[in-house]
């Protein structure tokens, strides 16, 4: 059964995205589409056979409004090639028009229009008229060839005096033998009568959690758009790139070489001291540069977040890797060297565009040798801004709570209603 009230929440929805988005039309069809909304779909010139239409239809029904799409239910109406086209005509007509309050049930609607198109021969004559001229004739309206070629005839019962299109009924008992568009051999899966296909959201009897409007249940991995990178899917977190720190990686061959010449020049040379304080020297420097290498090395107290780009916030990043650097005891010397072990994809190709402007700071001035201030230029653009904002005014309106996270270099936000990724529509990382 058709349930009008959804179809009034959804009408409500819909003026509520007018409101917030000062009647933008592309972007409200953007986010949420309404086929009986006037202003996204407004009339074009009236035909005489829709003029016929709403007269009656207006004045049966509570009606408010009507719409482009209204006037093309009725011209697909009037040229349905079979029975399916038919229905799906007369369900464009009820649910393209907005009401003041909720009309008869659907399928006596449906019916009544159905009706009202033969009597009228497709709207092209006046409803009233012909059912006055019909009721002053007789009470037995006979309506011959009005379904198919057939000489056979489809009475309508009209009770006297009545002007309610609602008592209009079929006499079964006067169908002739020669199928029309209701009566035929061929299957019309009555089981799927009035089951509408593809509809969407607007026409469904499933309770669709209007207040979860904008929140994706949960949906994980499988259903974005977002490169995924899977093939990191599982990987631990990258360890950073040694040679890129101060002092690089401990020198065990360098090590190793300045003791051997040691026992050499003490075994072979041992009278000649300028040998043996030569290769002492050498062992002292050695274990200096490997001592150094091994403090500069130093052990992680806190895990260095990566940043890919994209949709990720960059000040949430920025904010979690001087953090994490603070408690690693790295200065802004040490950020420098070790920052392009932390940029992937296609935050790694633009540092490979700016690294010779030389970047040779990391806050302070804002100029285009500081890497924070290049940074935000680069990745905290106006429309991600935007973008944010205008999610952030609909998790207040329903009620969400929210915080940023990172999850694979993908920004996500966390809300009191589950996990929303970033992609989707409904649901785009609000910056903590």
């Amino acid at each position: 059964m058709i349930d009008y009230n959804l179809f009034f929440q959804q009408n409500t929805i819909h003026d509520r995205w007018h409101t917030r988005l000062n009647n933008n039309i592309i972007q409200v069809q953007y986010y949420h589409r309404d086929l009986s909304c006037p202003y996204c779909y407004p009339p074009g010139p009236n035909t005489p056979q829709f003029v016929n239409f709403w007269d009656w239809y207006s004045t049966e029904n509570p009606t408010e409004s009507y719409t482009s799409n209204t006037q093309q239910a009725l011209e697909d109406l009037s040229d349905a090639p079979t029975i399916r086209d038919l229905w799906e005509a007369i369900y464009s007509l009820v649910f393209t028009v907005r009401y003041t309050d909720i009309p008869r049930p659907y399928t006596n609607l449906r019916q009544e229009i159905y009706n009202a198109c033969i009597l009228t021969d497709n709207f092209e004559k006046d409803f009233y008229g012909e059912l006055l001229e019909v009721t002053s004739e007789t009470e037995e309206l006979e309506l011959s060839e009005v379904l198919t070629d057939s000489s056979e005839s489809l009475v309508v019962q009209l009770s006297t005096g009545s002007s309610n299109y609602s008592d209009l009924e079929i006499n079964f008992d006067l169908i002739g033998p020669e199928p029309g568009l209701l009566y035929i051999n061929e299957d019309l899966y009555l089981n799927n009568l009035f089951k509408e296909e593809e509809a969407g959201l607007l026409y469904t009897d499933e309770d669709l959690h209007l207040d979860f409007l904008f929140q994706a249940p949960d949906p994980g991995l499988l259903y974005t758009d977002e490169e995924l990178y899977l093939e990191n899917l599982f990987n631990k977190p990258e360890e950073p790139d040694m040679a890129a720190m101060a002092g690089g990686m401990p020198n065990a061959n360098q090590l190793l070489n300045a003791l051997n010449n040691l026992t050499n020049a003490l075994g072979v040379g041992g009278n000649n001291m300028q040998n043996v304080n030569n290769a002492l020297n050498n062992l002292n420097a050695a274990v200096t540069a490997n001592n150094n290498a091994m403090l500069n090395r130093g052990v992680q107290a806190a895990p260095v977040p990566t940043f890919y780009g994209r949709n990720q916030d960059p000040i949430t990043w920025l904010n979690e890797f001087n953090n994490a650097c603070a408690a690693n005891g790295w200065n802004a010397a040490r950020k420098l060297q070790v920052v392009p072990a932390y940029l992937k994809g296609t935050a790694a190709v633009w540092w490979q565009t700016v690294v010779n402007n030389p970047i040779n700071a990391w806050g302070g001035v804002a100029n285009n040798n500081t890497f924070e201030h290049v940074f935000k230029q680069q990745f905290r653009t106006p429309a991600l801004v935007e973008m944010y904002n205008i999610l952030i005014l609909f998790v207040h309106d329903f009620g969400l709570t929210a915080t940023t996270t990172e999850r694979n270099g993908r920004s996500i936000c966390v809300s009191n209603q589950g996990i929303i990724p970033v992609n989707q529509h409904a649901g785009i990382c609000i910056p903590g």
